[in-house]
């Protein structure tokens, strides 16, 4: 079963430092950790904040592609074997639908900057969920708010 999600925030993984990008059920609580590669974070990142590069991103110069040959991005899909999640890109041009499959994050950034839905299998909420680094951020967050300023010495700007 595909459930449709949505981007939700950004992390970093602990462990490695890499980028990671929370998706959320649409309209639901639960939430994949999707590992993404720097690039694939910016691109993601730029797009989220309607941020203009001086030059097309490679993300960019796809879009250029499909839009040259009249294709769409009907939808994508992200799955996850054990290994870490992979997605498929659901592509239409003319009357022909080809799946591509590629990394999640160029997937993300590509549906983001084509306004497709994204869809997640089922089965990787519970072996992705984030849930339990959000709520490791929330526990991050009452210990911070819970300092008091004087323990971080005075600094003059």
């Amino acid at each position: 079963m595909l459930i449709p999600v949505e981007i939700n925030s950004f992390a970093i993984q602990s462990d490695n430092n890499s980028p990671l990008v929370i998706l959320k059920e649409t309209g639901g609580e639960r939430t994949i950790a999707v590992p993404i590669g720097t690039f694939e974070a910016s691109a993601i990142a730029i797009q989220s904040l309607n941020v203009v590069s001086e030059r097309p991103l490679t993300i960019d110069l796809v879009k250029l592609v499909l839009d040259a040959i009249q294709g769409t991005i009907d939808k994508v899909v992200i799955k996850g074997p054990l290994t870490g999640p992979f997605a498929f890109l659901h592509v239409i041009v003319g009357n022909t639908m080809r799946v591509i499959e590629c990394r999640c994050g160029d997937a993300i950034a590509l549906a983001m900057r084509c306004s497709s839905k994204i869809l997640a299998e089922e089965k990787i909420f519970g072996k992705n969920g984030a849930t339990s680094m959000l709520d490791e951020s929330i526990k991050l967050k009452t210990t911070i708010s819970a300092m008091d300023t004087v323990d971080f010495g005075k600094y003059y700007l």
